[in-house]
């Protein structure tokens, strides 16, 4: 049996880069128990043979050097962000605080794990042992039960669906979004995800729902059952400002949203990223692509064609991914 214990952060990502991944893991070989602290014992952490660390978890370096020396056991560091971030973006003092911290980390690590391509790059500089395992929607598990949801005797709708973490990606569309709104003869509008728990995110989240006519708002939902956000949308606009911290970024976004049968429009930096999607090759376009999707006939086509051809490039991701090829007998 191997034991493997999860320092885990309190972001979202680790849902999907810790939790899923080691809760599929089969369960005659393995033991996992998920730790939430950023300072533990020795006694705690000498009884694993793989500490496995999200990356948003800050450790002490030095202990952990230490005790890996002592007891012998694997350090596995998955990364899925790259933490050079835009200075206006809400993380930026957070993250830039804890470098130091990070790289200390990836170089500490037997294996680092990266979710994409360009941040595989980024984290050789750090450690030779770097290995892809791209993001994946287990299609099946828990909440993710694939759903087809034709456009019938109603609106088809369109919105936005996150966190505030893509705020200034939504801001980049915002004259598009006003044009968009001329629109609503045709369509209805959503906003999902709405959290008011800071006077700052209520001030953030009220400028974003102005964006469009009379949405529909979705509060923030636990992340154990976010999918169902997309029962409301058929159209998602998912665009990215071009920055090196969006390059890093993985095309999860589009996998979980069609799930339930969601088109995404975005621009080529999730085109750059392998999946079928509308795409915008710039800002007009945005609009352009909405006007096509008044067919209600092309656009079913359309949400059923882009869920199955993103349904099975998730099963094969799951295939490629798994995540107990990167562990074994330490003796």
């Amino acid at each position: 049996m191997i034991k493997i214990l999860a320092l885990v952060s309190n972001s979202g990502s680790k849902y999907h880069r810790v939790i899923i991944p080691l809760d599929l893991l089969p369960k005659d070989k393995y033991e996992v128990t998920y730790l939430n602290e950023k300072f533990f014992l020795e006694h705690v952490i000498k009884n694993y043979d793989y500490i496995y660390i999200h990356w948003r978890q800050q450790t002490n370096p030095v202990h952990l050097s230490l005790w890996k020396e002592k007891y012998g056991f694997k350090i596995i560091q998955d990364i899925d962000d790259y933490w050079v971030l835009p200075f206006n973006h809400y993380m930026y003092s957070k993250i830039d605080a804890a470098k130091k911290q990070l790289f200390d980390q990836l170089m500490l690590a037997d294996i680092v794990l990266c979710s994409t391509p360009y941040l595989l790059d980024k984290c050789l500089e750090f450690n030779d042992n770097c290995h892809l395992r791209e993001n994946y929607i287990p299609i099946g598990y828990q909440q993710f039960q694939p759903e087809y949801i034709p456009v019938q005797n109603r609106k088809p709708t369109i919105g936005i669906c996150g966190s505030l973490s893509h705020y200034d990606d939504w801001m980049s569309i915002r004259n598009q979004l006003k044009r968009i709104q001329g629109l609503e003869k045709y369509f209805d509008f959503v906003v999902a995800g709405y959290a008011d728990e800071t006077k700052v995110s209520k001030e953030k989240w009220d400028k974003i729902v102005r964006l469009f006519k009379n949405p529909k708002v979705y509060r923030h939902l636990p992340v154990n059952q976010y999918i169902n956000f997309y029962k409301h949308i058929d159209i998602l606009l998912a665009p990215l400002e071009i920055n090196e911290f969006n390059k890093a970024k993985s095309n999860l976004k589009i996998l979980e949203s069609s799930v339930k049968s969601t088109i995404t429009i975005s621009n080529n930096l999730y085109k750059e990223k392998g999946i079928n999607s509308y795409f915008s090759t710039n800002e007009k376009s945005y609009f352009e692509t909405i006007l096509s999707l008044r067919d209600l006939e092309y656009l079913n086509f359309w949400k059923e064609e882009f869920q199955k051809q993103t349904i099975e490039k998730n099963k094969q991701l799951q295939i490629d991914n798994q995540l107990d090829r990167f562990f074994y007998n330490k003796n």
